[in-house]
This record gives structure tokens, C-alpha cells and sequence, in this order.
């Protein structure tokens, strides 16, 4: 049996807004960046970085509060086709990234809210 991996798709988004929470124990507002260098752990320095993170109240039914876990939130990737469809929805002019918490917003990706959890998203801007 095989079974495919990664299949390269032909969809090319853009990415239109980048963020970095700094004070989650105050608000999950985002601070907008200019730039960001980003890790396999995440936006450096920003709150939801690394590749573990204490349990929260969010899954104690599997893990006691402040157990080491696997982090798998290290960025909050929103479309701005969606963010634009729920402003309309609930009659804003526009809704702020910010106020979401977002790190990244990017305009282009069809059905963005249905791409698999593990996508590879890549960027022909990135640097090493």
C-alpha cells in the first residue's frame, strides 16, 4: 500500500499581516510586526513559542494543569478572506487581526479553514 505524504498543491497566498503575542495573562491581542523570525518553534518571542508548553485548563481531562506537553499551537494562521466574511457577518467594516491573537494572515488560500491540521505552508521570502 502507498500512501501519499505531502502533495504539492498550485495554490499561492499571500501573506498580508504578521503578529506576535507578548502578554496572553492580559489579553490574546497581538502586537502587529514589521518582520518576524520564525522557528520549527514559532515566532521567536512570542508567547505561544516552543516546542513544549504546560497543560492548560483546555485539556486536563488528559493531563494535570501544568504538566510538559507537546506544544502544537506555535502560530495562529488565519485567512483574510475569513476574517473579512465574519467582519461582514456580524456588521463590522473590518475585524483587526489583532484582536484574534493572529500571528500570520494570509489572503489567496481557498477554503483556508479546511486545510489539514500539519499542512506545510512555505514561503519563497524566507531566509536562512
Amino acid at each position: 500500500m502507498l500512501m501519499s505524504c505531502l502533495v504539492k498543491s498550485e495554490h499561492i497566498g499571500v501573506i498580508t499581516w504578521l503578529g506576535s503575542v507578548v502578554a496572553p495573562q492580559d489579553n490574546i491581542r497581538s502586537e502587529a510586526l514589521n518582520t518576524a523570525e520564525a522557528t520549527f518553534d514559532g515566532i521567536v518571542g512570542e508567547s505561544h513559542s516552543g516546542a513544549t508548553r504546560p497543560s492548560c485548563v483546555r485539556v486536563t481531562m488528559l493531563h494535570p494543569k501544568n504538566t510538559e506537553i507537546r506544544n502544537t499551537r506555535q502560530l495562529s494562521i488565519l485567512s483574510a478572506e475569513e476574517i473579512a466574511e465574519i467582519a461582514a457577518g456580524i456588521g463590522l467594516g473590518q475585524l483587526d487581526p489583532s484582536w484574534l491573537g493572529a500571528s500570520i494572515v494570509i489572503a489567496g488560500l481557498p477554503d483556508f479553514t479546511h486545510i489539514p491540521p500539519g499542512s506545510r505552508l512555505q514561503t519563497a521570502g524566507a531566509r536562512h
